[in-house]
C-alpha cells in the first residue's frame, strides 16, 4: 500500500498554461489525496499488478450555479477536508482489504502471505488504534488474512510507488493537461489504466535491489539518486514489452 500522494492543479489565472504539479509547499490550490496499491505483476496468471487507486478528502457534487464553462447541475469534484485516521481506516476497511483479497484470488494465493506495512504518518498509525477511530482495523485485516506490520522508525524509503510508479502517473497527468479537479482525477485514472503498464510496475520492483545497495553504501540514508541499471534492456531480454 502506497502512502498518499498529494496532487494539485494550477488554475489558468495562476499560470500561462493550465498544468498539473506535484507540490510540497503550502500553496492553497485545489488538491486531491491519492491512495494506490500495486503488486508485482504475474502475466502467466493474467494479473497486471494493479490493485486499487482512489481519491480521498474530496467529494462529487452538482454545481449550484451556472458559469461560463459549465451549466448548473454539472458534476464537480470538490475538496473535502484532510486525511485523518478515521478516513484512512474507513477506506482500508471498505476498499483496500477487499481489493487485496480480489488480487490474491486472481493469483490463486492465500492472503496469509500478504503483509501490509504503513509508514509512520499520523493518520496511518492512529488508524490502527480502536480508541482513535472506533474501528477495529486490525481485526478487519485479520478477517482477510492480512498481516499488519509497523514500519520501523527512520527506515529508508523503499516503496515502489515512490521509486517509480508516481513518476509514471505524474508524467501521464502532465501530458493530459487537466484544467479542473474532476479532469485531474480523470487524468490520473487514464494514466493508471493506459500509461502504468505491467512492465513499468515490474521495473519498479526490479529497482528495489539496486536501490537497497545504494542505501547500504550510504550507511542507511535516503540521499541517493536512482541508478542507471540497464533494467529495461534486461527486461526486454526477459520478454517484457518496455
Amino acid at each position: 500500500l502506497g502512502p498518499g500522494k498529494m496532487w494539485r492543479y494550477v488554475k489558468a489565472e495562476d499560470a500561462d498554461i493550465p498544468c498539473i504539479q506535484f507540490m510540497n509547499n503550502t500553496n492553497h490550490s485545489p488538491q486531491l489525496m491519492i491512495i494506490a496499491i500495486v503488486g508485482r505483476p504475474d502475466l502467466a496468471k493474467g494479473w497486471n499488478g494493479k490493485v486499487a487507486i482512489d481519491f480521498t478528502c474530496a467529494k462529487m457534487q452538482e454545481a449550484q450555479r451556472a458559469s461560463r464553462n459549465r451549466p448548473r447541475g454539472t458534476l464537480e469534484l470538490k475538496p473535502d477536508g484532510t486525511l485523518d485516521a478515521l478516513k484512512y481506516a474507513a477506506w482500508m476497511s471498505d476498499v483496500g482489504f477487499l481489493r487485496i483479497s480480489e488480487a490474491t484470488a486472481v493469483l490463486r494465493r492465500k492472503t496469509a502471505g500478504v503483509v501490509l506495512q504503513d509508514d509512520n504518518a499520523t493518520p496511518h498509525s492512529r488508524a490502527w488504534s480502536t480508541d482513535d477511530t472506533g474501528l477495529n482495523l486490525g481485526q478487519e485485516a485479520r478477517r482477510h488474512n492480512i498481516k499488519h506490520e509497523k514500519q520501523p522508525a527512520r527506515s529508508p524509503d523503499l516503496n515502489v510507488l515512490d521509486l517509480y510508479v508516481w513518476r509514471v502517473l505524474e508524467a501521464g497527468v502532465h501530458k493530459r493537461e487537466p484544467k479542473s479537479l474532476l479532469e485531474l482525477w480523470e487524468a490520473i485514472q487514464a494514466a493508471w489504466e493506459e500509461d502504468l503498464t505491467p512492465a513499468k510496475i515490474e521495473c519498479a520492483y526490479r529497482l528495489l535491489d539496486p536501490v537497497m545497495a545504494l542505501i547500504q553504501a550510504g550507511n542507511g540514508g535516503n540521499a541517493f539518486k536512482l541508478p542507471h541499471t540497464g533494467l529495461t534492456k534486461q527486461m526486454r531480454e526477459d520478454g517484457w514489452d518496455i
